[in-house]
């Protein structure tokens, strides 16, 4: 699916993934990652991420999204990139950085806030799996203690 875009989606995935919002996230893993589209409803939304230079799976699946009364919603870099002008809605994101490889830290921007949005939605739900998420994660101990910053302690 994406290429560049992949850790955006991703993470926006993620977010909604803790908040127990549900999300599918459509990657290219064994050639059946954009299978799970044929499922969604006109209730659901498709969210593609992809900037210069488009991504032909991205632009099939929106296609076929649109196809079949599925709202699309991009985030890409241009009102007149192929993602834009089929979108129900964009979300222009600029890409243009000094070094040779585009930035993705605006679209990055994007998640973060679609995710905080989308999440404050949830209310007492998003407040109960968020507290799921942090005991899965304490139990299994996935990240270090705490230190203080200064100290190291």
């Amino acid at each position: 699916m994406p290429r560049a875009s992949h850790p955006v989606a991703w993470h926006l995935y993620y977010i909604l993934s803790l908040s127990g919002g549900k999300s599918v996230l459509l990657d290219g893993i064994a050639g059946t990652g954009a299978d799970p589209i044929a499922q969604a409803e006109k209730q659901d939304a498709l969210l593609v991420v992809s900037i210069m230079p488009y991504t032909r799976a991205s632009i099939d699946v929106a296609e076929y999204a649109r196809s079949q009364n599925v709202p699309v919603i991009a985030v890409t870099d241009s009102e007149v990139s192929p993602l834009a002008l089929m979108a129900d809605a964009s979300i222009l994101v600029q890409t243009e950085s000094p070094s040779f490889f585009h930035s993705l830290v605006p679209a990055f921007a994007v998640a973060e806030v679609l995710g905080a949005l989308i999440a404050g939605h949830g209310g007492e739900h998003t407040l109960a799996a968020l507290k799921r998420s942090d005991a899965w994660l304490n139990a299994v101990q996935a990240h270090l203690p705490a230190s203080s910053p200064r100290t190291g302690s």
